[in-house]
C-alpha cells in the first residue's frame, strides 16, 4: 500500500481514503497556519509527517490511549490560555493538534468522520483571525472534498481491501462532485433570503486579534516612520477619483505637545441641531471599508459633514469616532466637502483658542526666536505662508532613516541635521506658528492612495501614513497647510509599480468579496426585495451592459460554470444510451488511430484492426452492443456497465 497507488491503473480505495483525509488536513491547516505561533505549524507538519510514514512506509501506529491522554492534556493547556489570551488563537492552535494527532492512530469510519470535522472547526477559526476572499476558496475546496471523500469512506466501509479500476475510480469521483454541485443554489437562496443583523454574535471570539494603523490618541516623533514602511491596507474607498491635492485622509487631531509627543486632548461632540454642513465645495460621496485596528476613529476624506453608520460621532474638530476600537472590518458611508472657500468654515471656530497655543515647557530658545524672525511685523496669513515657505525652501530634506532622536529632537531636526519625515515638518511649523500666537494643530492620517479603475475604488496602504497642519485665521476659520517637501519620487508612480496588474485583480475580488458577501446586510436584503418587486409590477426589457456593476460582474461570472454544467446534463439526458456509447467506442478507437470508414459495417471496421489484443477487445464490445441493439431490447444498467467495462480496456 503505497502513495503511488493512485497513479497505477488500479486503485485500492484504503489508500484513496487517507490520501484525502491528508489533503483535507493540510488545506485545513493552510486557512490559519499564517496567524498562529510558528511553533505550532512546525509540530503539525512533524506529526503529520511521522503519520504519512506510518500509514504508507511501516505500518505502526500509537495507542489510542496514549493518543487520548496527550489530547487530553493538549485541551488543558488551551484552555489555560483561553484564560489569560484571547479565545481563537489557542484554540485553533489545539485543534490543529489534535487534527494531526488522530492521524497517528489506526482509523476506523469514526475516525475519518472526526478528521474532517476537526477540519471544519479549524476552517471556522480561520474566518475569526481573517474573513478574506482566501477563506471562500478554502472552503470551496475543503466542501468538495470532504463531499468526495465521505463517498469514498462509503465504499471503504463496506470493503476495506477494494481495489477498482483508476476509470471506475474516476467515474464515483464525478459522480460524488454532483453532491456538493446541487447544493449551490440552494445555498445562494439561503444566503440571499436569511434575515441579518448588524449585532456579531461571535464579535467577543476575536477580542484580541486586531490589526494596527500606527495611529492612536498620540504620535511621537518619528512613530510615522515604522508605519510608512507597512505596505498593507489600511482601507478602501468606493468613489469617483478626485485630483491628487484633495486626498487628505483625516484621522485625529492632535493639540497637546510636550517636546516630544502629541496628544489628542477629549473632544466635544456637536448637537444634532447643529450639524449644519459647510458652504460651498465640492461634495464627495464614499464608501469606506475599514480594516480592524485597535482604535475608534474612522478615517473620511477631509473634511466629512456627514457620516452614516452606528454610533459614529463628528467631533467639532471634523474627527469621527466611534465608542469602541474597530475590531473586525466595518463599512461606512461619508459625505466630505473639498476645496471649501476658506471663509465659509464657521462650524470649527474655536471656544477656547488658549488651547491651541499651548506649548511644551522649556521650549528652546533657538526655535522661538526663529519662530520671530520670520513671522513679526506680518499678518497672520502672511507670518503662515512665511513659516510654510521656509520649511520648503529647500534647507530641509525628507527622510525616513537617522531621524533625530534626542531629548530635543524639534532642534536638532531645525538646526542641526535639517532631515525628517512628515511629523518633524507637521510639528516644526505647528510650534513656531503657536509661539507665534496662531493656534494650530496637528492632524494624522493618511495622504493620497491608489485609484482602482477596475473597482472604481481607492486602496489606502500603511506606507499612507501622513501629518499635516492646520491653523486657524480670523475671518477664514481653520486651514490645511501641508510643510512636507515633496518627494523626489512621485509616490502615485511608486504606488503603481508596487502594484502589479494581478495584485490589483486581487485586490479587486477581494474588495468585492467584502462588500457584496461580508457586508451583505438587512439593508442590501431590502434593497434587493424592493428591486425585484418593482421589476415584477413594473417589468423593463433594457438590460444595459454598461450599467452592470462590476461586483454583479464577477457573481455572474462565478455561476456561469455552474450554469454550463447544467445545461450540458439537460443535453446529455436528451441523447440516448446507445449513442454516447457508440460515440464513445468511434472516439476511443480514434485516438489509437483507427478511423471508421462511411461504408465499412461494424464488424468489417474491426476486423481491419492490426492490434490483436485491441480487436479482441473491440469486438467483444461490437458483439454485444449489437446483441442487445438488433435484439431491440433494453440498455439495462448492468448491460450499460458491462459495456463501459469493454470500452475501459480499449484505452488501457
Amino acid at each position: 500500500m503505497t502513495f503511488e497507488a493512485l497513479f497505477k491503473p488500479h486503485i485500492r480505495i484504503e489508500s484513496a481514503v487517507k490520501i484525502t483525509a491528508y489533503t483535507i488536513a493540510l488545506i485545513a491547516f493552510f486557512s490559519v497556519f499564517t496567524h498562529i505561533s510558528p511553533i505550532f505549524p512546525a509540530a503539525f507538519i512533524a506529526l503529520l509527517a511521522l503519520s504519512f510514514y506510518f500509514d504508507f512506509k511501516k505500518p505502526v501506529h500509537i495507542s489510542r490511549l496514549v493518543i487520548n491522554l496527550i489530547s487530553i492534556l493538549v485541551i488543558a493547556v488551551s484552555v489555560y490560555r483561553v484564560m489569560t489570551e484571547d479565545i481563537v488563537e489557542p484554540s485553533v492552535e489545539a485543534l490543529i493538534i489534535l487534527l494531526a494527532m488522530k492521524f497517528l492512530e489506526a482509523k476506523k469510519f469514526r475516525d475519518y468522520m472526526q478528521i474532517y470535522l476537526i477540519s471544519v472547526f479549524v476552517l471556522m477559526g480561520s474566518a475569526l483571525l481573517s474573513i478574506d476572499f482566501t477563506f471562500f476558496l478554502f472552503f470551496v475546496i475543503l466542501f468538495f472534498l470532504i463531499a468526495e471523500s465521505i463517498v469514498l469512506l462509503t465504499y471503504h466501509t463496506e470493503a476495506p481491501e477494494l481495489i477498482i479500476e483508476r476509470a471506475a475510480f474516476l467515474k464515483i469521483i464525478k459522480r460524488a462532485i454532483l453532491i456538493p454541485l446541487a447544493s449551490i443554489p440552494l445555498t445562494v437562496a439561503i444566503f440571499m433570503i436569511l434575515p441579518r443583523t448588524n449585532y456579531q454574535f461571535l464579535r467577543f471570539l476575536n477580542h484580541g486579534h486586531v490589526g494596527k494603523s500606527g495611529f492612536s490618541d498620540s504620535i511621537a516623533l518619528g512613530s510615522v516612520s515604522s508605519i510608512q514602511l507597512d505596505v498593507s491596507p489600511v482601507f478602501r474607498a468606493s468613489m469617483e477619483p478626485v485630483e491628487e491635492e484633495h486626498l487628505y485622509w483625516r484621522g485625529i487631531v492632535l493639540d497637546h505637545f510636550d517636546g516630544t509627543t502629541w496628544k489628542s486632548n477629549l473632544r466635544e461632540y456637536e448637537k444634532p441641531e447643529n450639524k449644519d454642513t459647510l458652504q460651498g465645495g465640492k461634495t464627495v460621496l464614499q464608501t469606506i471599508y475599514l480594516q480592524p485596528y485597535d482604535n475608534k476613529f474612522l478615517f473620511t476624506l477631509d473634511r466629512p459633514v456627514s457620516v452614516t453608520y452606528r454610533g459614529a460621532r463628528i467631533s467639532t474638530d471634523f474627527t469621527v469616532s466611534v465608542r469602541d476600537s474597530v475590531k473586525t472590518m466595518i463599512r461606512y458611508d461619508v459625505i466630505s466637502k473639498v476645496t471649501v472657500p476658506q471663509n465659509s468654515n464657521t462650524r470649527s471656530v474655536p471656544d477656547n483658542l488658549n488651547r491651541y497655543l499651548q506649548l511644551p515647557d522649556g521650549v528652546p530658545e533657538q526655535i522661538t526666536s526663529l519662530s520671530k524672525s520670520l513671522t513679526d511685523g506680518r499678518s497672520t496669513d502672511d507670518a503662515i505662508k512665511t513659516v510654510y515657505r521656509y520649511l520648503h525652501s529647500g534647507l530641509f530634506t525628507y527622510s525616513l532613516d537617522k531621524l533625530p532622536a534626542t531629548d530635543t529632537p524639534l532642534s536638532d531636526f531645525l538646526f542641526k541635521k535639517r532631515s525628517g519625515n512628515c511629523e518633524y515638518f507637521a510639528s516644526a511649523m505647528a510650534l513656531m506658528l503657536r509661539a507665534a500666537g496662531i493656534p494650530a494643530n496637528v492632524i494624522g492620517g493618511y495622504r493620497g492612495g491608489m485609484y482602482n479603475n477596475v473597482g472604481k475604488y481607492y486602496i489606502v496602504l500603511q506606507k499612507n501614513a501622513h501629518v499635516w497642519v492646520e491653523a486657524y485665521i480670523n475671518g477664514k476659520g481653520w486651514v490645511r497647510y501641508d510643510p512636507t517637501p515633496p518627494l523626489s519620487v512621485n509616490p502615485l508612480l511608486a504606488e503603481k509599480a508596487e502594484f502589479s496588474a494581478y495584485r490589483l485583480l486581487a485586490d479587486s475580488i477581494n474588495y468585492y468579496w467584502n462588500s457584496l458577501v461580508i457586508n451583505y446586510n438587512f439593508d442590501k436584503q431590502l434593497s434587493i426585495f424592493n428591486k425585484l418587486r418593482i421589476a415584477i409590477e413594473k417589468p423593463v426589457f433594457n438590460l444595459k451592459i454598461k450599467e452592470i456593476h462590476p461586483g454583479w460582474f464577477f457573481l455572474y461570472l462565478a455561476l456561469l460554470p455552474i450554469v454550463f454544467f447544467a445545461a450540458y446534463l439537460l443535453l446529455i439526458k436528451k441523447t440516448t444510451v446507445e449513442a454516447r456509447l457508440i460515440s464513445e467506442f468511434y472516439l476511443r478507437l480514434n485516438r489509437r488511430g483507427f478511423v471508421k470508414k462511411e461504408s465499412e459495417g461494424l464488424q468489417e471496421f474491426v476486423s481491419s484492426i492490426d492490434d490483436k489484443q485491441l480487436k479482441t477487445h473491440a469486438m467483444r464490445f461490437v458483439m454485444e452492443f449489437q446483441q442487445i441493439f438488433y435484439k431491440d431490447t433494453k440498455f439495462t444498467a448492468d448491460k450499460v456497465r458491462l459495456l463501459k467495462d469493454i470500452l475501459s480496456s480499449l484505452a488501457a
